[in-house]
């Protein structure tokens, strides 16, 4: 019978890492000066100075946190003994990987890398250009230290500071770390797929994201995104093997699982709702444990460093975070963004494009999608929760925010989705290879699941090129249309008038436009994300389609995001 064991809770001389790592940090926290830091953050940085205070203030509390937590997780580590797991691990995942398998799946980061890297300098889109424009070439302390957009992935603005440091303030270096930390998640996704699932399922899911279009598209886009989904995939991992565990090893898994959890919450806030759902779990199991033991406290340490980190990471800007992240998206407006039966079918579609086979694959993979669902509620309920259940919780908080649905906000559970394909085409094939057959199930699912690497590698040509293609589009305009008469608006500033420098007007209502058209009889106008101004300025949209007449559309792989240069000519007053 196991014996219920609980927390150490007597006072123990503080062993020598915990105690150097505390005084260290509670040091450098007295130490930090208040204002001559933020005088420097100010020298670089639009931010009031006020804020910039404040946050010192704030990361100094929360350097002071870490190192009394330091102590405190040190006195109140779990005890070495055998304890009942919160949740079995079942028979998958269990055998150790091959040598072949290994060297198979370190050959599939490795074509990952090489895709990854291959045009990665092909044309920014918007939110690209925006962080390069505001954090690559400010100073890394201003890129940490200014939130005033969303758009600010506060790590990932860091690593692409530094790239463009080291290598220029070219469209690669701006997407180097994402590439990188790309390739990283197809290991990461091994790992946690050995963890759930057969290892020659691990190994097809890791090939499958190899030579996934959506993720070479976002692998080389310069946002967190693949920090984020690589972040998901280690925590989610820490957490199985916190929960798995018989005899708790000190607090190692919890502090990888705190400081994988933070980076994704560097990366993209929206990694916090992943620390939640696995919270939710840890609550459930815990709640339906009739034994209790120390193996329930590991989980909680994971959740404290997490949080601890994150806050200490996100320190410097909490004067300014919910001024910009409670902030609804297009307050005012009427727009389709905030809708989820557009997101619905902005995914499908956006899934359709870089599927093999397009829509026709997409219904084909829907039922495959449930038959490993299905397959995977059979194993653990608890396990179809981590794989399910942050993407369900951020839809929902999206959802009551009011805030634009864009899909990328769910590419975090692009491992999982694979791994449930995977799972879905070798219970397919187990349901449907009856009588002389059944002896080769598990070659046939191999084939199938192959085929369907093969295929999905068929698409890659597609991801590459510009995202949104303003040169192209700059270049057309400048052939064509007349000296001083081209004009954009809303979207097409950033990219056009502060990129790439061009000498055009900028237009900022309708009546604006009808100024612009009195002054040039030939009048063009170049719009960017033509979307977003039908959403922000109807009435001007409204003109633009009755009075102008389509010149160009330039697309690029950014879904939503082409570029429209539209011409308007007065007919000739000549008799």
């Amino acid at each position: 019978m196991v014996k219920p064991i609980s927390v150490e809770l007597r006072l123990r001389r503080p062993r020598a890492g915990a105690l150097i790592g505390a005084l260290a940090l509670g040091l450098l926290a007295a130490a930090t000066p208040v204002d001559a830091l933020a005088a420097l953050l100010a020298e670089d940085s639009r931010v009031e100075h006020a804020k910039l205070i404040g946050g010192v203030w704030m990361w100094k509390l929360a350097t002071l946190l870490l190192a009394l937590i330091c102590l405190a997780a040190d006195q109140l580590r779990p005890a070495a003994r055998d304890a009942a797991p919160l949740l079995e691990r079942g028979e998958s995942g269990e055998e150790p990987p091959s040598v072949r398998q290994r060297a198979l799946a370190l050959g599939a980061c490795f074509v990952g890398l090489g895709l990854r890297l291959f045009d990665l300098g092909a044309g920014l889109w918007f939110d690209e250009i925006d962080t390069l424009l505001r954090y690559g070439s400010a100073s890394a302390l201003a890129a940490i230290s200014s939130f005033e957009t969303q758009n600010n992935h506060l790590a990932y603005s860091l690593l692409a500071n530094r790239s463009i440091a080291i290598f220029g303030a070219d469209a690669w270096a701006l997407r180097l770390p994402a590439a990188l930390l790309g390739a990283a998640s197809l290991w990461a996704t091994w790992k946690f797929a050995l963890r759930v699932a057969p290892r020659t399922q691990a190994l097809i899911a890791t090939w499958l994201m190899a030579v996934s279009y959506h993720h070479v598209w976002f692998s080389q886009n310069a946002r967190g995104y693949t920090g984020l989904l690589l972040a998901t995939l280690v925590s989610s991992a820490a957490f199985l093997a916190m929960l798995w565990q018989r005899k708790p090893q000190g607090l190692r898994l919890p502090l990888v699982y705190g400081l994988a959890a933070s980076f994704g919450v560097w990366m993209h806030t929206t990694a916090v709702f992943v620390v939640v759902a696995h919270g939710l779990i840890w609550l459930v199991l815990g709640a339906r444990a009739r034994e209790t033991g120390s193996n329930r406290w590991p989980p909680l340490w994971g959740f404290v460093f997490a949080t601890a980190l994150s806050i200490w990471g996100y320190a410097l800007v909490l004067p300014q975070f919910l001024d910009t992240l409670a902030v609804p998206s297009m307050v005012g407006h009427e727009t389709p963004w905030r809708n989820p039966l557009w997101m619905l079918r902005e995914t499908l579609a956006g899934l359709a494009a870089g599927l093999p086979g397009g829509w026709l694959a997409l219904v084909e993979g829907g039922l495959v999608l449930a038959l490993g669902l299905w397959s995977f509620w059979r194993q653990s309920r608890a396990l179809l929760a981590v794989l399910l259940l942050p993407a369900a919780i951020t839809a929902a908080v999206l959802l009551a925010q009011g805030h634009n649905l864009w899909p990328r906000f769910f590419f975090f559970s692009a491992g999982f989705a694979l791994l449930i394909v995977v799972r879905g085409i070798f219970t397919f094939v187990e349901l449907m290879a009856r009588g002389p057959l059944a002896s080769l199930r598990g070659w046939l699912a191999l084939a199938a699941a192959s085929l369907l690497v093969l295929a999905s590698a068929a698409t890659l040509p597609r991801v590459y090129g510009p995202k949104q293609d303003f040169a192209a589009a700059a270049e057309y305009v400048r052939r064509r249309a007349p000296a001083g008469a081209v004009a954009t608006l809303e979207m097409g500033k950033l990219p056009f008038l502060d990129y790439l420098r061009q000498p055009w007007a900028q237009i900022g209502s309708l009546q604006e436009l009808m100024d612009f058209e009195r002054d040039h009889p030939e009048a063009w106008v170049v719009l960017a994300t033509p979307a977003y101004l039908a959403a922000v300025q109807p009435q001007t949209w409204a003109r633009l389609q009755t009075e102008y007449a389509e010149e160009k559309v330039f697309a690029g792989s950014a879904r939503g995001g082409e570029i429209v240069v539209k011409v308007r000519r007065e007919p000739s007053r000549d008799h």
